[in-house]
């Protein structure tokens, strides 16, 4: 009966489910014989899965009718007993916030502090939004009040002073000095975080505003509003009676001149700090750091990247930073104790574990966090806790014995390499999970007959390029509850080709935990599977009972770099390729217009001195200049022609080659450079003070751009402005009579919309005959024939075999020089003579195009009005404007469309079928208007556009990727055109597929991701010099002794290609097999017939000993 249900579901029931929306799959869950007096009942459970319909009357309705109508196969159904519930949906499992933190939009939580504190710390930036109902200074202040003040008496302090490394308190408790203002109350009284100030929520390098907002030190007294309530130019010196420059100029020592001083230099160390300094407690430590540079800079002090408390060890950085730039210096260390383990190890119970820290310090030692747990119990039938089944039909929660179970009576899922995934609150960073444990409990059933065990790894975790699996463990027999314990150390682990994994591997893995997979699959004839229980070891700050995660490394990581294993970037820092591991963490380029990035996309934050850009490093718009150069002043108001608003006369302007502003929309009536003069139609004088042009009432209507030349005043077409609408308004070019819109719209293929008339000159292609060649082809385009094609004459091909032929439509199929790149085509014609002879009774074909155009998948017809006569020449002339044309559908063509299909035409077609029943056809005098960027003694291709390409786009249109530059997929058009992806190795690509071309440095493959063969290394990350050759043992011809090798976990290459009889890493070892006979030492093994020659030996030899035993020696001479 089994199959007979199966066949119902798949047949019946889901047939019955399209008749509603959505999509509905059925599957059997639960098959029971049910004894009663009368016979056998089967009862059937059902798991109906719905995607795109949540109406559960509909699906309801449907199952209960299919079973009310008494029959399914050869079965009688009945409704008695007939039960429908709604199993939910899938929902995220978020955390409620704490008290002192603030909810975000999406759920996440931040401290309380961080609220409208003008830097985004949501990831959804919801935490600056209505800012403005919750600032300090929007709430009205309540009036002081007086409250007496009763003095208690001192109680008695303690019977003698306090020691010179000890401080005082007001009850006179003594506490250790380095105490005082750590944040923490040592005192009884609290009396050693009195007098401590507030912390600024300002970086070291930056100074608070009177608004509460940040801006950098640098950034005072520079003439620029940065803290926009003008509190960073207050207090500023004045240039006083006998200076010589003032205090925003600096004074040259050659000639005493006065030059801006935003001609800077960037800071140099001259003096760095000691490397390392050892101090005891209590005692006064002093780091000394000079720097020299134009502004003066400032240094700053860091700790571990944070601000300084009064703590006792960590490694401090000196951070000297003016306007230019910013410079760190190694840091010093300042230690209490070397510890017992050697530099760079930890000591975890009597062993020295290595620092890893990704390969950015080797100082590290335990972490001082407690262990702490992440655990997933099943207890609602409804929650899956935030996990996308595997398959929703298949799954259920039973409460009672806190499972989550998958039954699949039909093995489709259990018979594949099918796994549990773990949901999102095991994924992601979890480093601190290094030296604990994973623990779950599993058990599953077997069908009937004989096992079928199944080997498969227990676990699988995926993060950062890895895939390692456990095999690990003990037996897991069938219908018992399995308890699984499953250690996060490298010894536990092997990479998915069997490979032992590395501290360095398992570490990399739980970085950027992408997927944790629990085995499902534990024998062939298995009908369900549950899981139970899963707990996984992190870490908190928080005391907890399970003690310290002593087996978890802290680092103490230099500028730039946070995590326990400097896993991360600090604030104000992205990550770059290069360097090992993860790459490195390179600092904010924000061209000093900004002080902070986000930690995700590497985007400058709130950037200042009329900024923008990911970099900063555009001017904002009514700005002109260049940002890169680093100062405030580098993004000026545009002046068109003055900066006020009231005399401004184009918001926009840009930078243009001479270094100076040219506005580039000018206001109705205005023109000029700096619209600075009136437009023609229009008169007065924008220069002279409240001077503004007004429309000339006395000027006519330019006819070519007003749709009545008559009217007063001018009414102008759609892409025309001015009082005499005789100018294209901004976007648009070439004015002419006859275009309804007055000007062409610019396309420039959807990048940029600049641009005007080109300056090329008309020249022509031709078809002749002669090294041209000509085919016929249907027009599908599916049929080509080129046998039977005959020239007549200097410039004209014939057919006349149109007997040998199927009957059908035919074109002639214009050679390689009338395709191509053919978009200064547009404007222009194309003029081709056309003669045909039917044979006798022959009907002539109407309906037809005459020409068929296609390009970058865009088909283009023309119906010519010229109607070819048999027997008599035709002269047809076809205008490539979009009017003369529409798409193949029926459907109008664009101005789009035309240039679309003319960037990239693969099939130019001229009719040459007219008749039904044709004896012969011809062509002849072909010529096709195009521009070429050189005088020609032709008239001027005016309806060409000429744009302003953006970077990486040429052409007249912007239709190709420049050089260095190759075409996406995404964008409008034609698609993106982004830089080669060469990892630095090549300077060009193919435009099209993005092949890198020349590939230097000993690289290889489509983007100089690999290494020539002999050559070992990452071309990916590490630069021009990533791949070196194979030293095996050496480099040379004559002692490589393998042709390739990889760089190992480790860093360091493996060769593995040695040849016979060698041996080792490096094939810098021979293994050479030696007999003993009588007792004496022998030459190799061989045949009595053969020679050999004595050689010199001189690297370690493996001595293989009859009786099996074997010893090592060292042979270095030969006789």
């Amino acid at each position: 009966y089994y199959r007979a249900l199966v066949n119902f579901t798949d047949s019946i029931l889901e047939s019955e489910y399209n008749r509603i929306s959505g999509s509905q799959t059925v599957n059997v869950v639960l098959i029971k014989k049910m004894l009663r007096q009368d016979g056998v009942d089967v009862f059937v459970e059902l798991d109906v899965g719905s995607d795109y319909n949540n109406n559960d009357n509909q699906i309801r309705n449907v199952l209960y009718g299919v079973v009310k109508e008494g029959a399914i196969a050869s079965y009688i159904t009945s409704v008695q007993g007939f039960q429908f519930r709604r199993l939910g949906e899938v929902v995220p499992d978020l955390r409620p916030c704490m008290k002192d933190q603030h909810t975000c939009q999406d759920g996440g939580c931040i401290p309380l502090e961080y609220l409208c504190d003008n830097r985004p710390d949501c990831n959804d930036m919801s935490d600056e939004l209505d800012c403005d109902k919750i600032r300090p200074g929007a709430v009205t202040p309540t009036p002081p009040t007086t409250t007496p003040i009763k003095k208690s008496p001192r109680p008695p302090g303690p019977p003698g002073p306090c020691k010179v490394d000890q401080a005082t308190c007001q009850n006179g408790e003594c506490v250790p000095r380095d105490y005082l203002c750590d944040g923490e109350r040592d005192c009884s009284d609290g009396s050693d975080e009195f007098r401590c100030g507030t912390p600024s929520p300002c970086e070291p390098n930056e100074f608070k505003c009177k608004n509460g907002r940040c801006a950098l030190k640098l950034w005072r007294c520079d003439g620029d509003n940065d803290c926009e309530d003008n509190s960073d130019e207050t207090d500023c010196p004045t240039r006083g009676p006998g200076d010589t420059c003032a205090p925003e100029q600096f004074v040259c020592l050659s000639d005493r001149t006065c030059i801006p001083s935003s001609y800077q230099s960037p800071p140099t160390v001259t003096s760095p700090p000691e490397e390392s300094i050892q101090a005891v407690r209590g005692e006064t430590v002093t780091f000394n750091c000079v720097a020299v540079g134009v502004p003066t800079p400032i240094i700053t002090w860091r700790l571990n990247w944070g601000h300084i408390p009064e703590a006792d060890q960590g490694a401090y950085t000196c951070e000297a930073i003016n306007a230019k730039g910013l410079v760190f210096v190694l840091s010093s260390s300042l230690s209490s104790s070397p510890g017992n383990c050697p530099d760079g190890h930890f000591s975890v119970e009597g062993r020295c574990i290595s620092c890893f820290c990704f390969g950015i310090t080797k100082n590290c030692g335990n972490t001082g966090r407690y262990r702490n747990q992440i655990n997933l119990r099943f207890t609602d039938e409804d929650d899956f806790k935030g996990t996308p089944p595997l398959s929703s039909t298949q799954l259920l929660i039973n409460p009672e014995e806190e499972e989550f179970q998958l039954v699949d009576l039909s093995r489709r899922f259990l018979i594949l390499d099918s796994y549990w995934t773990l949901p999102r609150q095991f994924l992601g960073n979890k480093i601190d999970s290094y030296g604990g444990l994973l623990k779950y409990k599993v058990r599953y059933t077997l069908a009937r007959g004989e096992t079928e065990p199944e080997e498969k790894p227990d676990v699988i975790l995926t993060g950062n390029g890895q895939r390692l699996v456990y095999r690990r463990g003990n037996p897991t027999p069938s219908r018992v509850i399995n308890k699984k314990e499953i250690k996060f150390t490298e010894e536990n682990w092997q990479h998915s080709s069997g490979r032992q994994v590395s501290r360095e591997d398992l570490m990399m893995t739980l970085a950027s935990l992408e997927t944790i997979s629990i085995r499902t699959v534990y024998d062939n004839h298995m009908v369900s599977v549950a899981l139970s229980d899963i707990v996984m070891d992190t870490t908190t700050v928080e005391y907890n009972i399970q003690g310290n995660a002593k087996d978890v490394e802290e680092c103490r990581c230099p500028p730039g770099y946070s995590g326990l294993s400097c896993e991360q970037c600090s604030t104000g820092f992205e990550r770059v390729s290069g360097g090992n591991f993860l790459g490195s963490c390179a600092g904010c380029n924000c061209n000093g217009h900004a002080s902070a990035c986000d930690p995700i996309s590497g985007h400058c934050l709130s950037c200042q001195h009329n900024t923008e850009g990911p970099q900063c490093d555009k001017c904002r718009p009514g700005y002109f200049g260049d940002p890169r150069r680093g100062r405030p002043d580098d993004c000026k108001p545009c002046p068109c022609p003055y900066t006020e608003t009231s005399r401004r006369f184009s918001d926009t302007c840009f930078l243009d080659h001479d270094s100076q502003a040219t506005c580039d929309a000018c206001k109705p009536g205005y023109t000029g450079r700096r619209c600075e003069k009136c437009a023609p139609g229009y008169q007065g004088n924008p220069l002279q003070p409240n001077g503004k042009c007004f429309p000339n009432t006395n000027s006519k209507c330019d006819s070519r751009g007003t749709v009545n030349s008559n009217s007063r005043p001018c009414t102008c077409k759609s892409n025309v402005v001015g009082s005499q609408c005789d100018e294209c308004k901004s976007g648009s070019f070439h004015l002419t009579e006859d275009n309804p819109e007055g000007c062409l719209q610019c396309f420039c293929m959807g990048v940029t919309r600049q641009c005007a008339s080109s300056t090329w000159s008309r020249d022509q292609v031709r078809g002749g005959v002669n090294g041209q060649l000509f085919s016929l082809s249907n027009s599908a385009n599916s049929r080509t024939i080129t046998d039977g094609i005959t020239q007549k004459g200097s410039s004209e091909v014939a057919y006349r075999s149109f007997s040998d032929i199927p009957k059908d439509i035919y074109y002639w199929v214009l050679p390689d020089g009338f395709r191509g790149d053919k978009v200064t085509a547009y404007g222009g014609e194309l003029r081709y003579t056309v003669r045909y002879e039917p044979r006798q009774r022959s009907l002539v074909i109407d309906g037809q195009p005459d020409v068929v155009l296609q390009g970058n998948g865009i088909f283009l017809e023309h119906f010519s009005q010229t109607k070819p006569l048999p027997r008599v020449p035709a002269t047809v002339t076809v205008t490539f404007r979009e009017s003369a044309w529409r798409r193949a559908d029926g459907q109008p063509c664009t101005r789009e469309h035309l240039l679309m299909a003319l960037a990239d035409t693969t099939v130019f077609m001229i009719r040459a079928t007219y008749a039904d029943n044709m004896a012969e056809t011809s062509l002849s005098d072909i010529r096709m208007d195009i521009a070429v960027p050189r005088s020609t003694g032709n008239e001027r291709a005016l309806e060409v556009e000429e744009c302003a390409c953006p970077q990486g786009y040429k052409g007249p249109s912007c239709q190709e990727c420049d050089v260095g530059y190759t075409r996406t997929g995404s964008g409008l058009y034609l698609g993106t055109c982004e830089r080669c992806d060469c990892n630095g190795h090549a300077s060009g690509c193919d435009q099209e597929t993005g092949a890198c071309l020349q590939c230097l440095h000993n690289t290889a493959g489509p983007r100089c991701e690999r290494c020539l063969p002999g050559f070992y290394g990452n071309p990916v990350t590490d630069g021009p010099q990533a791949c070196q050759p194979c030293p095996c043992p050496g480099t040379s011809t004559s002692n490589q002794y393998s042709q390739s090798c990889y760089k190992d976990a480790d860093g360091q290459p493996t060769c593995d290609n040695c040849p016979p009889g060698f041996t080792g890493r490096r094939c810098e070892s021979q293994a050479v097999k030696w007999s003993v006979v009588w007792g004496v030492l022998g030459w190799p093994e061989r045949s009595k017939a053969e020679s050999f020659q004595p050689v010199m030996i001189d690297w370690y030899v493996l001595v293989e000993w009859y009786g099996g035993s074997k010893a090592q020696i060292n042979a270095t001479h030969s006789s």
